[in-house]
């Protein structure tokens, strides 16, 4: 059975912000999570990593999606997203 996002996104542990419907955010681990139509922007620390690995895997089986393709995010509802690891900075323009 596919389940909405909403529904595949709680039942892996995630509840939706109350000022912010479409930013999800994990109940125990530093996990977040914004969707807006059919893009998701994730973040995550860095020792959330291996949950949150699973976590995708178990959300792509509930919504059958295809790929679960972890890609740099450039562009997102008309906002370009630049980030330097180096200096530690992420530039958001529009």
């Amino acid at each position: 059975m596919v389940q909405r996002n909403s529904e595949a996104l709680t039942s892996v542990g995630f509840v939706s912000s109350l000022t912010e419907p479409n930013l999800y955010i994990h109940q125990e681990l530093p996990i977040m999570i914004t969707v807006f139509v059919d893009d998701i922007i994730v973040v995550y620390d860095k020792s959330a990593l291996e949950a949150y690995l699973q976590i995708k895997e178990k959300y792509a089986q509930l919504i059958k999606i295809g790929s679960t393709d972890i890609k740099k995010v450039h562009k997102f509802t008309g906002v370009e997203i630049q980030r330097d690891r180096e200096k530690r900075t992420i530039t958001l323009t529009q």
